[in-house]
Parts: C-alpha cells; sequence; structure tokens
C-alpha cells in the first residue's frame, strides 16, 4: 500500500500489470490493483464512482481462473473521482485466495498511479513498487489481455 495527498474533486487512474506463474483455481481466488480515498482521519471514504459500495475502492480487472499463464496482463482501474472530505489517496495490489490452494499467486509489475487532468491527460504520474506484493524486477510485456 502507498499513500499520497489528494484532493476533493480530483481524478485518478491506476495501472500496472498482472501475471501468474500456475492456473489459478475456480473460485474465489484472484489478483487486482485497487485505490480508495481518505480522509482526515484515515477513514475510507471510497471514490464518487463507488460510494454506498460495501467494499468502496475502485478495483481493476482480474487476474483470475481464466487468465493466461505465464503472460503479464494490462490492469486498469479506470478513472476515480476524489470525494468531499479527501485528504490522501491510497493505492494497493490484492491477492484473495479463499480455496486456499497451495503454489498459487499473482505477481505485479510497472504500477502507476496517475492523476488526472478533466479531458483525461495525465497531470502526474508516481510509478509505485518495491514493497513485498510487487515484482518489480520483472519484465513486462504490453500485451493486453482484458
Amino acid at each position: 500500500m502507498q499513500e499520497f495527498p489528494a484532493e476533493a474533486g480530483s481524478l485518478w487512474r491506476l495501472t500496472g500489470y498482472g501475471l501468474t506463474a500456475t492456473r489459478l483455481p475456480d473460485g474465489p481466488v484472484f489478483g487486482i490493483v485497487q485505490f480508495s480515498f481518505f480522509d482526515e482521519f484515515g477513514g475510507d471514504i471510497g471514490t464518487v464512482e463507488t460510494a454506498g459500495w460495501m467494499f468502496p475502492a475502485l478495483t481493476s480487472n482480474q487476474i483470475n481462473a481464466g487468465s493466461m499463464i505465464d503472460r503479464w496482463i494490462f490492469l486498469d482501474t479506470g478513472i476515480g473521482t476524489a470525494p468531499e472530505g479527501t485528504a490522501t489517496i491510497r493505492a494497493f495490489t490484492l491477492y484473495v485466495d479463499f480455496a486456499e490452494f497451495p503454489g498459487t499467486g499473482v505477481y505485479f509489475d510497472d504500477l502507476k498511479l496517475c492523476e488526472l487532468a478533466e479531458d483525461g491527460d495525465a497531470l502526474e504520474c508516481k510509478e509505485l513498487g518495491d514493497d513485498d506484493d510487487d515484482d518489480s524486477d520483472s519484465d513486462s510485456d504490453s500485451d493486453d489481455d482484458d
């Protein structure tokens, strides 16, 4: 998880790549990237787009049982808007494995969190990395496999 200052009304997008070296089992087993906004007290206030959702983070497409093995897949949350009361934005990689199947996992690489102008052009991008969930030493292909 990485955290940065943010303001209400600002637009953000998180992209990157995910890879699984083995087939993931069916069921609730997947990897995603996600972001959410937080107020000055650390409360998760989600995004304008996810207001009222049980889990208010804006999430990407998944790396799951249907994903190709040993292939970097582009992940994209789409654009999220900071709601009123925003103080920070937090970006996460997440691997969910309710099946507890041994020897599986998802690698993440080339994560980029961008603040956007209203026309969608990037104002500023932050390259994320070097935490336990980021495989920043891997090479990535830019093939899209949604």
